[in-house]
C-alpha cells in the first residue's frame, strides 16, 4: 500500500509517523519517570508511615500489661473467685476504675473466672466459645482473639489468661478480654496516606480486623493471590473493580515481635492518584502533537508540491516516451539533485536508443543463424537413412548382431537429436540409455548387466536430454571395465517432493572423488577427464538453478553412486 502511494502521500505519512513517534517517546519517558522515580518515592514514604502506625499500635496494646497487673494481682483474683463474697461486681468495677485504663482506646474489659462473668460495661457482648477456647489454650502473653461487632462499633478483642504462678504448677482461673476500639486503629491507618486510598489491618490468615469499609471487618480475604504477606515490606500492582491499584504491605514488626502477633498493614492506592498529573501532561502532549500534525500537513503540502513539480515533469516525460518517436530531452535550469536526475535521464535515453540499434542488428544475426540451423537439420535425416540402409543390408546378409547394433545406434541418434528440441520425456531419456547400453554391450560382452527402477508417475515429465548418457558411460569406462567379475549398474528415477531424482549406481572399482571434481578447469577441458560430468552439472544449474545438479558418492573399492536432481516441471 505504501509503495503504491504518491510521493506527496509518502512524505506526509513519514512526517506523521515521526511526530507520532516523538509523542510516543515522550509518553514512554514520562512513564519511566513515574515507574523508576515517583513510584519508589511513594513506596518509601508509605513504608515510613506504616512503621509509625506500628509503633503507635504497640504503645496502645502495651497499656494492657499495666492494666492487667493492677487489676489481677493475687489478692484481687482471690476476691473475685470467693464464693462467699457478695460484692464481687462492685469490687470488680472498683478494680477496673483504679486500673488507669485509657478510655479513649478501650471500651472496657470482660473477665470470665470459672462461672463468674464480670463486665466493666454491661453493653459489651461476651466473646464466643471459640475465642474463649483459643485464649485459654494459648501460652502467649497476650492473644488476638478476633473482632466483636456491637451495633455501630467494632472491637478488636485482646485476651489474656489469668493464672496463679505461685504454685508448683500454674493454675488457670480464667481470662480477661480487652475491647480495643476498631476506630482507634482505623484513625491511625488513615494517617498513612492523606489522599484517596485505603489502609487496613489483617493477619496472616487474611482475617480483616480494621478497615474503612466496615462491612469487610471480621471477614476473610479468600483470594490468596491478591496479597503477598512476607516478613518484610513488599509491593505489587493489581486491579480492583477494574481500577489499577498499587498495593503496599508491611508487617507490624514491633507489635508482632512484642506480642507474637502476625499482623500486617495494607495500603491500597489507586494509580490515578500517583499518575494523575502525569496523565494530564500526556493528554496535553497528545493535543500538542495533533496540532503539530495539522500544521505539518499544511506546510508539507506546500513545500512538497514545489519539490515534486520537476519530478512530475520527469514522470510525464517517461510516460510519454516512445521508441517510435524522436529523442526528447529535459532541460533543468537549477543545478541541484534534480538536475543530476534529469541529466541521467537524458543519458539513459541515449543508451536506450543505442541498445535498440544493437538489438536490431542482433535480431538480424539470430535470424541468419536460425536459417543455418534449419539447413543443418538435413544432415541428421541423411544419417538416419544411411543407418537404416546398413541395417537392411545386415538383415539380408543375416548379420543379426550388426543389424541390432546399427538399429540401436540409429534409435540413439534419433532420440538424442530429437528434432533439435531441448527437452525430452523421462521415458525417452531412459530409452536413450537403453539403446546406448545395447551398443556398449557389443563392446563389452558379458561384462555387466543393467537394471532399471523408474516410477510410472514421472515417465511423462520433461527433462533436459542426454543427462544420463555421460554418467552411464563413465560408470562403464572407469567403474566396470577395470574389474574382472560381472558388474552391475542400477538406474533409478523417482520423484522427491517437487523434484525428479536420477541415480546411477555401479559396483565397480570406485574412487575417492576430489573436492573440485565438478569444477571446470583448463586441464580437464584438454584431456576430457571428467569433463562430461562437469558439462551435465553446469547444464542443470543453468537451467534449474543452484539448488540442482550432480552429487557424487564413491569410495575406493566400494562402487560409485551419482545422484542427479532436477526440477519437476511436469
Amino acid at each position: 500500500m505504501f509503495k503504491r502511494a504518491s510521493l506527496l502521500n509518502k512524505f506526509l505519512i513519514v512526517i506523521s509517523f515521526l511526530l507520532l513517534l516523538s509523542c510516543l517517546i515522550i509518553v514512554m519517558v514520562i512513564q519511566l519517570i513515574a515507574e523508576f522515580y515517583i513510584s519508589p518515592k511513594l513506596r518509601e514514604s508509605t513504608y515510613v508511615q506504616q512503621q509509625k502506625v506500628d509503633e503507635v499500635i504497640y504503645s496502645i496494646i502495651y497499656e494492657t500489661i499495666g492494666v492487667y497487673t493492677r487489676m489481677f494481682n493475687y489478692e484481687n483474683v482471690l476476691v473475685l473467685i470467693d464464693e462467699d463474697n457478695l460484692n464481687k461486681d462492685e469490687q470488680f468495677l472498683r478494680m477496673y476504675q483504679e486500673s488507669r485504663i485509657n478510655y479513649e482506646f478501650y471500651e472496657g474489659v470482660v473477665t470470665i473466672l470459672s462461672s463468674n462473668i464480670y463486665k466493666s460495661n454491661p453493653v459489651l457482648d461476651l466473646p464466643d466459645s471459640l475465642m474463649q477456647q483459643n485464649v485459654l489454650e494459648s501460652n502467649n502473653y497476650l492473644n488476638f482473639a478476633g473482632v466483636i461487632k456491637n451495633k455501630n462499633q467494632s472491637y478488636v478483642i485482646l485476651g489474656k489468661r489469668i493464672i496463679d504462678v505461685d504454685g508448683i504448677s500454674p493454675h488457670v482461673y480464667g481470662a480477661v478480654y480487652f475491647y480495643l476500639k476498631e476506630d482507634v486503629l482505623h484513625n491511625l491507618c488513615k494517617q498513612v496516606i492523606s489522599s484517596d486510598g485505603d489502609t487496613f489491618l489483617v493477619n496472616n490468615s487474611k482475617y480483616v480486623f480494621s478497615h474503612p469499609n466496615k462491612s469487610l471487618i471480621d471477614t476473610t480475604i479468600y483470594d490468596r493471590n491478591l496479597y503477598n504477606f512476607l516478613d518484610k515490606p513488599s509491593h505489587s500492582r493489581t486491579t480492583f473493580n477494574n481500577l489499577d491499584t498499587i498495593v503496599i504491605i508491611s508487617p507490624l514488626t514491633v507489635t508482632n515481635e512484642a506480642f507474637n502477633f502476625s499482623w500486617h498493614i495494607v495500603t491500597e492506592i489507586p494509580s490515578y492518584i500517583v499518575y494523575g498529573n502525569l496523565n494530564n501532561l500526556v493528554i496535553i502532549i497528545i493535543l500538542i502533537t495533533i496540532s503539530m500534525l495539522l500544521i505539518a500537513f499544511l506546510v508539507s503540502i506546500r513545500l512538497i508540491k514545489g519539490l515534486l513539480k520537476p519530478i512530475n515533469k520527469l514522470s510525464l516525460s517517461l510516460s510519454k516516451f516512445s521508441f517510435n518517436e524522436k529523442r526528447s530531452y529535459l532541460n533543468q535550469e537549477n543545478k541541484d539533485e534534480l538536475y543530476i536526475l534529469e541529466k541521467t535521464y537524458n543519458e539513459m535515453i541515449d543508451r536506450i536508443f543505442a541498445l535498440l540499434e544493437k538489438n536490431k542488428k542482433d535480431m538480424e544475426t539470430q535470424r541468419k543463424l536460425e536459417l543455418d540451423s534449419l539447413q543443418m537439420q538435413i544432415n541428421p535425416h541423411f544419417l538416419y537413412n544411411t543407418l537404416d540402409a546398413i541395417a537392411w543390408m545386415a538383415k539380408i546378409k543375416k548379420q543379426t548382431e550388426i543389424e541390432k547394433l546399427v538399429l540401436s545406434l540409429a534409435k540413439f541418434f534419433r532420440i538424442s537429436l530429437h528434432k533439435g528440441d531441448k527437452y525430452i520425456s523421462v521415458k525417452e531419456e531412459i530409452e536413450l540409455i537403453q539403446h546406448f547400453i545395447e551398443i556398449e554391450l557389443f563392446r563389452f560382452p558379458n561384462k555387466f548387466e543393467v537394471s532399471y527402477e523408474v516410477e510410472d508417475k514421472i515417465k511423462d515429465a520433461q527433462t533436459l536430454k542426454l543427462l544420463l548418457q555421460p554418467i552411464v558411460e563413465n560408470a562403464i569406462k572407469h567403474g566396470i571395465s577395470p574389474i574382472t567379475k560381472m558388474g552391475h549398474i542400477t538406474i533409478k528415477a523417482y520423484s522427491d517432493n517437487d523434484d525428479i531424482v536420477f541415480e546411477v549406481i555401479d559396483d565397480g572399482v570406485g574412487f575417492n572423488p576430489p573436492e573440485d571434481i565438478l569444477i571446470k578447469t583448463k586441464e580437464k577441458k584438454l584431456n576430457q577427464n571428467g569433463y562430461g560430468l562437469i558439462n551435465v552439472n553446469e547444464r542443470i544449474k543453468l537451467e534449474y538453478g543452484e539448488g540442482y545438479g550432480l552429487t557424487i558418492n564413491s569410495t575406493l573399492g566400494g562402487g560409485t553412486k551419482v545422484i542427479v536432481r532436477i526440477k519437476n516441471r511436469g
